[in-house]
């Protein structure tokens, strides 16, 4: 059986939450089929990390041309009038997505997998292939959320993008031999949108088996927080600024040596430079093994309020045997419950609250009964299963 996986990006090395998913189904779909990743390829870095796919896995990557992911106000007008999400086809060129529907078409009795909602450009409007789709997110929330604010004129870009994408995602779940969400949230959230579609949860994991947990740190003379992500994702960038501008002044209030340290991918040093102006805090950038900075950290804070899907940096964190405090939206979907698998920083006041009841004795345990949870339920291994098993259903129809 052969199956075409339309990616936005390569997915490859397992460096932010989109890899470490589309990584895991690719692994578990190499083992058993022949596998072909339709992928755009932007410079010397993306191809060599394609080519050790390829090697890793023993998968074929197909290249596509990079797209641009620039916009300016005449082509947002543009897609708009045309019906199309700007933010989701803004990224691709025509000649990659000529390219891709050429290779689709090619194989019609492939199956399908469109990886994530911003690879749906991909998939030709008439395709008679088996589809798959595998939302990340339920990516008209996440818009919709992250324009909940906005008032007036700058209120109007996401309401339309929110409709857009929403249309989009009904679409590719109607069409959809089998849509498999992240979570029971998600998944909900897509039954929504198309009454009685065939909808399955094969949850986001990470590699529990390989991940020996951390000694439990004893408190210094003040916390060192950490926060994890990828910085070119606007939910991190928002979090960052709320721990940065709201969350950090109280805790070094508590604490007046408190450390924050922002770890993760800042391209454009946004980060950096905000982080500069701010007593505590510590913009690491791209660190390629993040032991050392689990082991030196006290708890992992994340003041998320927007995003979709859930968050493989709460399990990661849970897994090295770190205790975390984040908000509801950090968590959602997850099926954690507050004061046990994780404790609050929904306001300034509940971060520094948390943070004194970890550093008064229930570190310890907040982090052993999160590594059990992660052992348990969200390791790379059961989500390789859960893959290989539903995409073997899915050749026999």
């Amino acid at each position: 059986m052969r199956i075409l996986v339309l990616c936005p990006f390569v997915p490859f090395p397992p460096t932010h939450g989109g890899r470490i998913r589309s990584g895991v189904m690719l692994r578990a779909l190499a083992a058993n089929w022949d596998v072909h990743v339709v992928t755009p390829i932007d410079g010397d870095a993306e191809a060599t990390a394609a080519d050790a796919l390829a090697r890793e896995l023993g998968v074929t990557v197909e290249r596509l041309e990079p797209g641009r992911d620039s916009t300016s106000p005449g082509a947002k007008l543009r897609m708009w009038v045309r019906g199309r999400s700007e933010v989701i086809w803004r990224r691709w060129s025509r000649a990659a997505i000529e390219q891709a529907h050429r290779i689709v078409v090619t194989d019609p009795d492939a199956i399908v997998v469109v990886d994530g909602t911003f690879a749906a450009p991909l998939l030709p409007k008439r395709c008679s292939s088996r589809i798959v789709f595998a939302p990340h997110n339920v990516e008209a929330e996440v818009v919709a959320r992250m324009g909940a604010s906005a008032r007036g004129a700058a209120a109007i870009p996401p309401r339309v993008e929110t409709r857009r994408i929403a249309a989009l995602e009904r679409s590719l779940v109607r069409r959809a031999a089998q849509t498999i969400a992240v979570s029971e949230l998600d998944r909900r959230a897509f039954a929504r949108l198309v009454p009685g579609a065939p909808i399955r949860v094969i949850e986001n994991t990470v590699d529990v088996a390989g991940v020996t947990p951390l000694a439990p740190k004893a408190p210094g003379q003040a916390p060192v927080l950490l926060f994890v992500g990828s910085f070119g994702y606007p939910p991190n960038r928002e979090a960052a600024d709320e721990l940065l501008d709201r969350h950090l002044p109280a805790l070094r209030e508590a604490w007046p040596d408190a450390v924050v340290r922002l770890v993760g991918n800042d391209r454009t040093g946004e980060i950096a430079r905000r982080a500069s102006g701010v007593a505590g805090a510590e913009a690491v950038g791209f660190v390629d093994d993040l032991r050392d900075e689990y082991a030196a950290c006290d708890a992992v804070y994340i003041p998320l309020r927007s995003g979709g899907g859930t968050r493989i940096k709460v399990l990661e964190a849970m897994a090295f045997g770190r205790p975390v405090v984040a908000t509801e939206t950090a968590v959602e979907g997850l099926d954690l419950e507050r004061g046990r698998h994780y404790l609050s920083c929904e306001t300034p006041a509940d971060g520094v609250a948390s943070v004194r009841e970890l550093r008064g004795g229930a570190a310890g345990k907040v982090a052993e009964v999160g590594r059990s949870f992660v052992e348990e339920r969200f390791d790379h291994a059961v989500a390789v299963a859960d893959w290989s098993e539903m995409f073997e259903e899915i050749g026999r129809r």
